[in-house]
C-alpha cells in the first residue's frame, strides 16, 4: 500500500533536514527550510480559515511559495485547484 504524500513528506522533513527537497530556477530549499516556509503559509491558511473540504484555487509560478503552500493546503485537507501561469494569460 502506497503511503499518503503527506506521511511521506513529513517523514522527509525529519530524516533529510539538510538535503535537497525543492529545486528551481532561482533557489533550493532543504527539507529544514521547505517546511518552514510550510508553516508559515499554514499560518497564513489558518487565519483566512481555510478548513477540511474547502475549494482553493492556486495559480502562477509553483516555486517556493506555490509548493508551500500546496503542502499547508493539503494539511489542512483542502481541495487545491493548480493553474499553471499559461491557463490564465
Amino acid at each position: 500500500m502506497e503511503e499518503p504524500i503527506l506521511d511521506v513528506l513529513e517523514a522527509r522533513f525529519e530524516a533529510a533536514q539538510d538535503k535537497p527537497a525543492l529545486i528551481t530556477e532561482q533557489e533550493t530549499l532543504t527539507y529544514s527550510e521547505l517546511r518552514k516556509a510550510v508553516s508559515e503559509w499554514d499560518g497564513l491558511i489558518a487565519n483566512a480559515a481555510i478548513q477540511n473540504g474547502d475549494v482553493v484555487v492556486l495559480k502562477g509560478d509553483f516555486g517556493r511559495d506555490g509548493i508551500a503552500a500546496l503542502f499547508a493546503l493539503l494539511r489542512r485537507q483542502a481541495i487545491v485547484v493548480m493553474l499553471a501561469p499559461a491557463s490564465f494569460d
